[in-house]
């Protein structure tokens, strides 16, 4: 591999599991992103057996996971936004195309806001989990549009639970993650992102426009970084429940569900 390569490759593992070193300097948002995989990780153990992941993209999180076996679906439109999708099954994205009672667990990461009928994705997740079974999922409260067209929602702390329990499921641990000054110093850094994805797209899609672009990556650096420190270092502030980045949800079916 070319040094450029390493260096693709070591931005990539460094997109969902940031360290506090690399991630800092490579990861655009590295507190939010440190923050989700901190979530994910620590209710990992509630999450085993046959698992689905829906909406898996690159599955940057299947490693957390006990299982005996370890499905990915998604649409097809997950192409155009993860290059290195790993999605074992595409589907019509409102329609689960499984029996029902078929997975232990489901997993659901960052998926719900791009989901237009939310409602009837909830039902097919009750429908496919086997009673008893567990459901991990985050979603955002306050982040920017992504993937456009296909950004739907946002969800308040009370909105999801109320998605969820009226729907048959028990909530078990529900939790705001990221809250407090260190997310208003993160969405500075979404804007400087907005900015910088505008520069690099005066750049063809060619070998020279590829340089052009990498240029603009570099030239951003350093002020990531510095937005980065500060918001690591904002956390030492007073947090608040009613100003926060992202919702994390675990919840299980009732035995007696359909």
């Amino acid at each position: 591999m070319t040094f450029l390569d390493n260096t693709i490759e070591l931005i990539r593992k460094q997109r969902f599991n940031p360290n506090w070193f690399w991630g800092i300097i490579l990861n655009d948002f590295y507190l939010p992103r440190r923050s989700l995989y901190t979530f994910i990780k620590g209710e990992s153990n509630n999450i085993q057996g046959r698992i689905l992941d829906i909406g898996c993209g690159e599955k940057p999180y299947a490693h957390l996971f006990s299982c005996t076996e370890y499905i990915g679906i998604d649409i097809e439109t997950t192409a155009e936004y993860h290059e290195n999708h790993k999605t074992d099954l595409f589907y019509n994205g409102v329609e689960l195309p499984f029996e029902n009672n078929s997975f232990d667990a489901i997993v659901c990461f960052e998926v719900l806001e791009h989901v237009f009928e939310p409602e009837i994705m909830v039902r097919e997740m009750l429908r496919v989990l086997k009673p008893g079974g567990s459901i991990l999922l985050t979603t955002p409260f306050i982040w920017n549009e992504h993937e456009i067209p296909y950004d739907y929602g946002r969800y308040s702390y009370f909105g999801l639970r109320d998605l969820f329990t009226k729907n048959g499921f028990i909530i078990s641990k529900q939790k705001r993650i990221l809250s407090g000054f260190a997310l208003i110093i993160t969405l500075i850094s979404l804007y400087i992102r907005d900015g910088q994805e505008k520069l690099k797209e005066l750049f063809p899609k060619s070998k020279l426009g590829k340089v052009g672009r990498w240029l603009v990556y570099l030239t951003f650096r350093p002020i990531f970084m510095t937005f980065n420190i500060a918001a690591v270092v904002a956390q030492l502030l007073p947090k608040s429940d009613r100003f926060y980045f992202n919702n994390g949800l675990l919840a299980r079916k009732t035995v007696d569900s359909l």
